[in-house]
């Protein structure tokens, strides 16, 4: 990896990791990113590949893949909140194939201190995928939550998520909270709620 020195706020960075496979282009990556942060202004682009990813959709067996991947995000300190916003865009391409999964996700999120000690924090999140002769669902999530200093290296903190799926495929297949249990599935109208609550301490 690479990690060139600030040049007024900008910097540009660059990874390659070996596949350390049997077939040298297994699991291979590569990814760049630009980088700007100046005062209140913070953006970035990122573009990686990745080879020989597992894929499994809805469940189904998972399938070899290469994953090629951009985004684009920034965020402004108004100093009350800080406002920030991504866009990134996923293709995964079957190995050996011809069909193909995008997944496009675009997300806006708001941190705010709260006293001398805490912060809110909120987002909303939309999901769209898309795969070559299938189905293309369509997720909003909304997350809200706090995070407590009790000291410079110890926190509390706790997430309320609320996933919708506007296009799921089939009976309970459609795109689900990150970190859902294994058949936690989603309810007839596509919804799933996630509770997230945890303690953070920096050793």
């Amino acid at each position: 990896s690479y990690t060139s020195a600030n040049f007024s706020g900008f910097k540009f960075g660059a990874e390659y990791g070996f596949g350390e496979q049997e077939k040298a282009r297994d699991g291979r990556y590569m990814g760049v990113a630009l980088n700007y942060d100046n005062g209140p202004l913070s953006a970035s682009l990122g573009l990686d590949r990745q080879n020989n990813v597992g894929l499994s959709v809805f469940g189904q067996p998972a399938v070899a893949t290469d994953l090629t991947s951009w985004q684009l995000g920034g965020g402004y300190n108004f100093g009350v909140a800080k406002l920030l916003s991504f866009y990134k865009q996923s293709k995964y391409k079957v190995i050996g194939g011809s069909d193909n999964v995008k997944l496009k996700t675009f997300n806006v999120g708001l941190t705010a201190p709260v006293g001398a000690a805490g912060e809110v924090r909120a987002s909303y999140n939309h999901y769209r995928l898309s795969a070559d002769g299938g189905a293309t669902p369509k997720a909003d999530n909304l997350s809200v939550g706090y995070v407590h200093n009790l000291s410079k290296r110890t926190a509390l903190y706790g997430t309320y998520a609320y996933l919708k799926n506007k296009n799921k495929d089939g009976d309970n297949l459609g795109l689900q909270l990150n970190g859902a249990m294994p058949g936690a599935g989603l309810s007839d109208s596509g919804a799933q709620h996630g509770l997230q609550l945890g303690v953070r301490h920096a050793f």
